[in-house]
């Protein structure tokens, strides 16, 4: 805990620490985390990285952590999850993402999903709390509505839709009108050809 490392980013460092069963790398700074740091430590129980500066939960970077029950991502910047989210280990029994900056919006919509859904994995999912967009600022992960992303679609398909058939008539009338105007202008011209003077 408390440790700094290259870039901010937690590098494959763990290669000759296989025994491992917990592992404490909260208050690092980290950003990122590369493939495969974890992957030796496949006897690994408990995983603390909270409070650094992580913004993406990402499922395979713990994939390979067979004896993993707790994972604390607490107090970072997380705004959602990457990848697929059932690649979590099975064995894991606690997941805390308390105090991040998740973002409730409809284009992390499966994610909020999945947080519905994983209650029970999740420490604490009743507090967890939405930090974008300003209007749900602070309220409830949990409260947030898969049914006003269905309606920004119907109101975006029927706004696309309209335009289209507006478009269309607009193009009939005008190609209506144009041939309108060549039946009068060739009236108008047979008419001036039958006057003949000689």
């Amino acid at each position: 805990a408390g440790n700094s490392f290259k870039d901010n980013t937690l590098s494959n460092v763990f290669t000759i620490t296989t025994n491992l069963t917990f592992l404490d790398l909260s208050k690092c700074q980290l950003q990122r985390v590369s493939w495969g740091v974890f992957d030796t430590l496949s006897r690994l129980q408990l995983l603390n990285m909270s409070h650094n500066n992580l913004l993406i939960l990402d499922p395979f970077h713990y994939k390979q952590l067979y004896s993993l029950k707790t994972l604390d991502c607490s107090f970072n910047r997380i705004e959602t999850a990457k990848g697929i989210l059932q690649h979590f280990p099975n064995s894991l029994a606690f997941l805390s993402l308390t105090n991040n900056s998740l973002a409730c919006t409809c284009e992390h919509q499966n994610f909020l999903q999945w947080v519905k859904d994983q209650r029970m994995l999740l420490v604490n999912a009743e507090q967890m709390k939405c930090a974008t967009p300003v209007d749900l600022k602070d309220s409830l992960v949990l409260d947030f509505r898969n049914a006003t992303c269905y309606m920004h679609k119907t109101i975006i398909t029927v706004s696309v839709m309209s335009v289209l058939v507006v478009t269309t008539i607009a193009f009939l009338i005008y190609k209506f009108y144009f041939h309108l105007v060549l039946i009068a202008g060739c009236k108008k011209y047979n008419r001036g050809e039958s006057i003949y003077d000689a």
